[in-house]
Formats: structure tokens, C-alpha cells, sequence
């Protein structure tokens, strides 16, 4: 366990069948280009409460297999998860339970979900203040069980140049309001369970508003390219220049959104196309 402030963990190989592999209670503390095999819980986890504070952490450059979930973050502010490779695990790559600050960049999280559903990255909603504030940029995220990216608590994050490919459910799926998704390659996610297939999509924006959804590409996904489920399309900020190719051009759409909105610019969508009033390019 990492308990003592000011401490830097480096160049281990940590190989448990008990809790967590490393355990972060403190302040100030770096862990760095370590390996952590089986644990029979978290792989490396950081945890403040009222009794005690873990914050300005870092978790670089480690390597993750086999564990449940592979990076926990539980209620810290100021901590940098970033350069990882988590890999083979039951449950999630990431998962974030509260704190403000956090930045998730630069991770490969790769077949993780052994025992079940498990996502990339995953931003719980009721442990996420509402004013909290991610950055997920640059990540790498393929062959999950569940969904690539799930944010669903905060807002103001960034999700921005992720690659999102070959997961079960969603791409990225979106539950907040005022983000920046902007430049992802979100690509052949979605497998076909027909009695789930309106929550498919290669992007998922759902019961949120004023976002910024800019520059994508989404290739391949099941069943739309991007989905508004119980959010109006006229209620984001932007919805523009995303390039959007369809698994199935016949039986969904490259936009899905239940109202009618000017707020579509410029998105091009493979094969046949239309241009309506407001210049999209849209099968």
C-alpha cells in the first residue's frame, strides 16, 4: 500500500491473489513503470475519504493483467492516469468514482471483461459531483464486453482523440452536459442483440445538453452512427463535420434523433447522399 506521502513506487512486479495489487491512501504519491498480475481485486487503486486523503497522484506507465477492474480512482482530486496498458481483466480499464481534476491520457485498455460486462473507461454517475471535470484524451480502447467510454457523471469534460474499436456495446456513450467530443475514431463497436438495439450506436448521447460533437470519425458501428436517445438535438452546442460510415445503411441512420433540429453542420456520411437545409451530407 502506498500510505506515506511523498512516495514514488517504481520498477515493481507485484503479483497477488489478495485485494488490491497497489493500494493509494496518501498524498503525493507516484506510481511508476510497475507490473501488476492477478490481483484478486483492483490492479492499482487510489482511494480519499474523510479518513484519509489520497490527492496529486500519478499512475503512469504500469502494466495490468488479469485483475477485476485495472485503475480505480475513488473520490481524488488532482491525479494523472496516463501511459498505462491494462489488459485481460473481468471488469472495467478504468473506472473513476468521484474527484475533480482527473486526467485519463495516452492508456491502452484491451479485452478486458472475463467475468462479464465490462467498459474501457467508465465515469460512475452517483459518484461523480456534478461539477467535476475530466480529461480522456488519446486513449486506446478496444475488445471490452460493454461500452468503450461511459461517462455518465460530471460535465465539461473532454473526450477527445480516443480510439474506440471492436467493443460489444456503445463507442462512447455520453450522459452529461457542455463536453467537448471532438476527434475520436470510434469504429466497429456494437454487437447485435435485437432486444437492445436502440441503445446502440457508435456514439450515444443520452438525457444531456450543450455538447460539443465535432470531427469524429465512426465507421462500421451497430446500429446508428450517432444516437440522441431522450436528448433533443437542437439542445447540444454543436454537432458538426463528423464523418460517418454505417454496418447497415438500410435499417439505421449515420444521425438518429428523435426532433427535428438546426443544429446539424456538415457531417458526411458514406454512399448515397442528401444535403438538407442546413449543407449536412446525410444518407
Amino acid at each position: 500500500e502506498g500510505n506515506e506521502p511523498g512516495v514514488t513506487v517504481t520498477g515493481m512486479t507485484v503479483t497477488t491473489d489478495n485485494d488490491e495489487g497497489i493500494d493509494i491512501k496518501s498524498e503525493d504519491v507516484k506510481i511508476i513503470d510497475n507490473v501488476v498480475q492477478n490481483p484478486d481485486s483492483t490492479g492499482i487503486q487510489a482511494t480519499s475519504s474523510d479518513l484519509i486523503g489520497a490527492e496529486d497522484i500519478k499512475i503512469a506507465d504500469n502494466k495490468i493483467f488479469d485483475a477485476d477492474d485495472g485503475i480505480g480512482v475513488n473520490n481524488v482530486n488532482e491525479i494523472e492516469v496516463v501511459d498505462n496498458r491494462v489488459e485481460d481483466g473481468d471488469e472495467d480499464g478504468i473506472r473513476v468514482r468521484g474527484g475533480d481534476n482527473v486526467e485519463i491520457k495516452g492508456n491502452v485498455l484491451e479485452n478486458n471483461g472475463d467475468g462479464g460486462f465490462a467498459e474501457g473507461i467508465q465515469i460512475v454517475e452517483d459518484d461523480v459531483d456534478d461539477t467535476a471535470s475530466y480529461e480522456i484524451i488519446d486513449n486506446t480502447i478496444k475488445g471490452h464486453t460493454g461500452t468503450g467510454i461511459d461517462v455518465a457523471g460530471g460535465e465539461a469534460h473532454e473526450i477527445r482523440d480516443n480510439t474506440v474499436e471492436d467493443n460489444n456495446f456503445v463507442g462512447v456513450e455520453v450522459q452529461t452536459d457542455d463536453n467537448d467530443i471532438t476527434g475520436n475514431q470510434i469504429n466497429n463497436n456494437g454487437e447485435f442483440e435485437e432486444e437492445s438495439e436502440e441503445f446502440f450506436s457508435g456514439m450515444l448521447i443520452q438525457d444531456a445538453e450543450d455538447n460539443v460533437v465535432t470531427g469524429n470519425t465512426l465507421d462500421q458501428n451497430f446500429a446508428h452512427g450517432i444516437q440522441f436517445f431522450d436528448a433533443a438535438l437542437e439542445e447540444q452546442e454543436t454537432v458538426e463535420n463528423n464523418d460517418i460510415t454505417l454496418r447497415d445503411a438500410e435499417t439505421f441512420e449515420e444521425i438518429f434523433t428523435p426532433a427535428e433540429s438546426d443544429g446539424l453542420t456538415a457531417n458526411l456520411a458514406a454512399g448515397d447522399a442528401t444535403a438538407d437545409d442546413a449543407g449536412n451530407q446525410l444518407g
